[in-house]
């Protein structure tokens, strides 16, 4: 592109990206798609960089840039925590942190406790004593960029006394008193208003322009410094050491001593809550010792040190206006409440799930009834219960369906639930499983919603996953291409065949989690990942091996179990489930499981199988065996390398002899880790 044309190409971009800009931020009027928003401000970056003399004006480097957010990616993951509602979940909690440290089951790690702040969870890292970077938790190994945000938050220090070179993790949020105020000048102004003090902190702070963010005085809580091992060995220091560096930390954290500490903490916290100027909606619980943290480690998407102790849910009364019957991707029915509008904890509520008609008939729950709604830790809307005294004399009892309201193919009963075994040829089934494929924790597809994916269903261009890849060819060949179609244009369906093409190359654990199968959810996935290690592994065991090979190698995977086998093995026994596969492979790459901050061993790439009692639990000595590069696997084979055994060893340790298996003790085992 000559200068020329590039300085034309370059005034539209800018007047249409301040046009939309204005639309989506000030108006909330958006006329096109974040996808085709972010290809205008892409488009103009790369003009920049062929003629950066073109840049002047307010988009000068003295003035913020309009542009969109770059990805950073997290150094040390950001995982969600488990959750506890219960004195009975958190001692279950203790109990397992416990077995995997092989200590009494009664025994007691101290626990920091702080208040869980409702807010957007942060990450800032400093060099020499500088703040270079800020960014949001996105989805764990990634997030947002937003440096010039996050430095002009007044809590944030832009500069430290120390040169230090470290990492701070903590809270964004906005106080109670300027949530109200800023909604009332929202509502002053005719702009939608904020449901809660969380949505406005994180709308605020992911503003392109850092004056708007600067405008909405945020605030934010330090609780985590990372990379500092000489300096800090505990919680309650990296608190300590936080406050001394002109952070501000929650005032209410402290170190508690036993389970009934714990539960006095949120007994406390909890009368404190409605006074407090921001939201909470518990508390958080962390080893105080970081050398046990990094024993303990983390399983599936959450550390095993910390735990989050939820607030009970807010309660309401709504009515039940009717009733809809959902079918899920598995088949299942689920009876959803259709409530009139309720505001439960800063949020409108206007549908809840009944969970399966089993629990309609204990509850007594009927079509026009007043009823008790609250919000399951906060989050998810839910019946509790009926008041009787309100019902009205038009009330009706929810009878259960006989057939599926899509297919309309005959209902069977699995349990206390209602399923459609019409798998293939229900819409309904077909269309959530379409939707799963292209979610974000699947292959997070952009741009690909539950009503573009009926669009293409309707117009017969997608039926299976393997379609979304084959998309943009048929597309180019075709008499009406997806541009001709209303509310598609050509900037928005290529943006489309962009977003596909680039998910071509996925994790293993999210391909697996994508196939949608019952019980396999993120957790799970990744699991089958970390044992699998490649898909050809994989799918060569689910589609070729016999089951009885297949359910014994399931059963030595730690955390699945008997139903989860049942499912699997259900799932690739479909001969349709099975085509869907090998119609989308050809397509796709899928990427070896890669275990985070692997060290190397003279174990790295071994197979190791544990037999007897060991000093370690099993579960940590398999941890840390698969920290250093080794597999272990839970059956013997001419294939195993290592044999670790430990006192009162049974029949492996003679059949490892007929193999010629080499034999470790515990202490040699750990001598070839380090």
């Amino acid at each position: 592109m000559d200068f020329s044309s590039a300085k034309k190409e370059y005034a539209q971009l800018k007047r249409l990206i301040e046009h939309h800009n204005y639309l989506y931020h000030t108006l909330d009027t958006p006329e096109i798609t974040d996808a085709e928003f972010d290809a205008l401000v892409l488009k103009r970056k790369k003009i920049e960089e062929l003629y950066p003399e073109l840049v002047e004006g307010p988009e000068s480097p003295g003035a913020p840039v309009l542009k969109i957010f770059k990805k950073v990616a997290h150094k040390t993951p950001m995982l969600s925590l488990d959750n506890a509602f219960s004195k009975e979940d958190l001692q279950d909690f203790i109990e397992r942190m416990n077995r995997f440290l092989n200590v009494r089951s009664d025994h007691f790690n101290d626990l920091f406790a702080e208040p869980k702040i409702d807010g957007l969870s942060a990450s800032l890292t400093y060099e020499k004593g500088l703040l270079v970077r800020g960014a949001t938790r996105g989805n764990g190994k990634e997030g947002e960029d937003i440096t010039l945000n996050v430095r002009t938050i007044a809590d944030i220090p832009r500069q430290l006394s120390e040169p230090l070179s470290f990492e701070v993790r903590g809270e964004i949020y906005m106080t109670l008193h300027d949530f109200h105020e800023l909604n009332k000048n929202r509502e002053d102004h005719h702009e939608p208003l904020f449901a809660n003090p969380r949505n406005a902190a994180a709308g605020s702070v992911r503003q392109l322009d850092p004056g708007i963010t600067k405008a909405r005085s945020l605030h934010f809580f330090a609780y985590q410094a990372l990379d500092l091992k000489e300096k800090i060995t505990t919680q309650k220091d990296a608190i300590h050491f936080l406050k001394t560096h002109g952070f501000h930390t929650n005032p209410h954290g402290r170190l508690c001593h036993s389970l009934d500490d714990l539960m006095l903490f949120y007994k406390e916290l909890e009368e404190k809550r409605d006074h407090l100027d921001y939201e909470i909606d518990g508390c958080v619980y962390k080893v105080n010792d970081f050398s046990l943290q990094q024993r303990l480690g983390f399983v599936g998407k959450a550390p095993r040190f910390a735990i989050a102790h939820k607030f009970k849910a807010e309660k309401a009364q709504s009515v039940i206006d009717t009733i809809l019957l959902q079918v899920g991707r598995t088949g299942t029915i689920t009876p959803v409440a259709i409530l009139r509008p309720t505001l439960v904890g800063g949020v409108v509520v206007s549908r809840s799930t009944l969970h399966n008609f089993d629990e309609i008939k204990r509850k007594d729950i009927r079509l026009h009834d007043h009823v008790w709604i609250q919000r399951a830790g906060d989050v998810i809307p839910q019946v509790v219960g009926v008041i009787v005294e309100k019902r009205p004399k038009d009330s009706l009892e929810i009878v259960p369906p006989t057939h599926c309201p899509v297919c309309e193919t005959a209902l069977v009963i699995e349990g206390v639930y209602y399923v459609c075994p019409n798998t293939h040829g229900c819409k309904a089934q077909v269309l959530e499983r379409l939707i799963h494929f292209v979610s974000k924790d699947a292959l997070n597809i952009t741009g690909l919603g539950a009503k573009h994916i009926a669009f293409f269903y309707e117009q017969n261009l997608v039926r299976e996953p393997a379609d979304f890849f084959t998309l943009e060819e048929r597309n180019r060949m075709s008499l009406t291409p997806l541009s001709a179609h209303e509310g598609w244009g050509k900037q928005s369906s290529d943006n489309l065949f962009k977003a596909i093409r680039e998910r071509r190359t996925v994790p293993l654990a999210r391909f697996i989690y994508s196939l949608g199968i019952l019980q396999v959810g993120k957790g799970i996935a990744e699991l089958l990942a970390q044992h699998y290690q490649a898909s050809d592994h994989f799918i060569q065991a689910m589609l070729h091996h016999p089951f009885d090979e297949v359910h014994k190698d399931l059963l030595s995977i730690d955390g699945i179990g008997e139903s989860v086998i049942r499912d699997l093995h259900t799932y690739f026994s479909d001969p349709l489930s099975r085509k869907n596969i090998e119609n989308l492979l050809p397509f796709m790459t899928i990427e070896p499981y890669q275990r985070p901050q692997q060290h190397t061993s003279q174990l790295t790439g071994k197979t190791l199988v544990f037999t007897g009692t060991l000093g370690l639990s099993r579960q940590e000595a398999k941890e840390l065996s698969l920290q250093h590069g080794a597999k272990v696997s839970g059956t013997l084979s001419s294939k195993t390398d290592y044999l670790v055994v430990g006192d009162d060893a049974g029949s492996k340790l003679k059949k490892a002899k007929e193999l010629g298996v080499t034999l470790l003790t515990e202490k040699e085992w750990l001598q070839m880790l380090t």
